[in-house]
């Protein structure tokens, strides 16, 4: 499978992300992942969103941040691994 994503796509599902986390999490390596995604420190938020999946393996909202920080470093192939953790994660959410 190959994963192709458009610069205006990138972009919109970042924002996107952003807005949808903005109140979810009491998780304080994720808020300072999010931040550090908004202020385009996309390495520091690669590690603030490892240790939040380190303290919780099942944050599927971790591993799309992650995700989408690795995608704008330009990691296509470890952003793929995460997006696909993270939508198995959203789906095994959904089903329960």
């Amino acid at each position: 499978m190959i994963v192709r994503f458009s610069a205006r796509f990138r972009y919109g599902a970042l924002g996107d992300f952003l807005e949808s986390c903005r109140y979810r999490s009491d998780d304080p390596s994720f808020v300072q992942g999010l931040t550090k995604v908004r202020s385009r420190d996309f390495q520091g938020a690669i590690h603030d969103f490892t240790e939040a999946i380190t303290r919780n393996p099942n944050y599927a909202d971790a591993y799309f941040g992650r995700g989408l920080a690795r995608l704008e470093l330009g990691d296509g192939e470890r952003a793929k691994e995460d997006f696909q953790k993270a939508f198995s994660l959203f789906g095994a959410r959904l089903l329960a």
